[in-house]
């Protein structure tokens, strides 16, 4: 038996390293607050404080109860206990009746099991997609937002409601006319800047739209008020 076998509490996992060496999962826990590596056992005897630091590190209920109680004191009841609602609260009104689906690209997967349920729950959809890839789901609202190195595919330009284009240079203002002319007359038409090059182009959006009035200016509220 080699000395991490002799040491190593039980439970723990090993697994292989590229060499082959067996090394202890979860043996080694980082402080938070210093980085500092910590041996999980004397961590866990100093009752999950950093020695190091000081620093509380965060334990979860069970773990602190006992903590908390003599080892020989516990006995614990309720286990076959399950909650219920029985006041069957409901709120005055929904928090939203619209779903919006972004981030990343909604539309490499199938959207229609999604859009799906949620049109059973009487939510409207709504959708940001860069357009590139086949159209699925049940939208109430389609917003187009391309990108230069991947266009959307034809039958998008069709159903978008909306088309905002992002604006990191000049050039942009160019690639944006060119997709306006492929969606339909009552398409919003948004310019809004690219978010760390915002103050360099806002000037430059809103003498566009001034000149262009078709177009108008789109912002990202959100992060001028430093929501998440």
């Amino acid at each position: 038996m080699n000395w991490l076998d002799r040491i190593r509490p039980k439970g723990l996992t090993t697994s292989k390293t590229e060499k082959g060496n067996s090394v202890p999962e979860g043996l080694w826990k980082k402080c938070i607050k210093c980085q500092s590596p910590l041996y999980r056992p004397e961590l866990e005897r100093n009752l999950d404080v950093c020695p190091k630091c000081g620093y509380h590190m965060r334990i979860g209920a069970r773990r602190r109860i006992n903590i908390f109680l003599d080892e020989d004191g516990i006995r614990e009841i309720g286990q076959d206990i399950e909650a219920i609602d029985r006041l069957k609260f409901k709120d005055v009104k929904k928090y939203t009746n619209n779903v919006v689906i972004t981030g990343g690209e909604p539309l490499m997967w199938n959207m229609n099991p999604l859009t799906n349920e949620l049109k059973l729950l009487g939510l409207k959809t709504h959708i940001e997609t860069s357009g590139a890839y086949p159209l699925s789901g049940n939208w109430d609202w389609f917003c187009l937002s391309p990108k230069k190195n991947k266009l959307p595919i034809k039958e998008v330009y069709a159903r978008a409601d909306e088309l905002k284009i992002i604006i990191h240079n000049n050039d942009d203002l160019r690639f944006a006319q060119e997709q306006a002319v492929n969606v339909s007359p009552d398409c919003k038409l948004y310019l809004q800047p690219e978010w760390s090059k915002r103050e360099k182009m806002m000037p430059l959006i809103v003498d566009y739209v001034m000149k262009n009035p078709q177009w108008k200016v789109s912002l990202q509220t959100h992060k001028y008020l430093n929501i998440p």
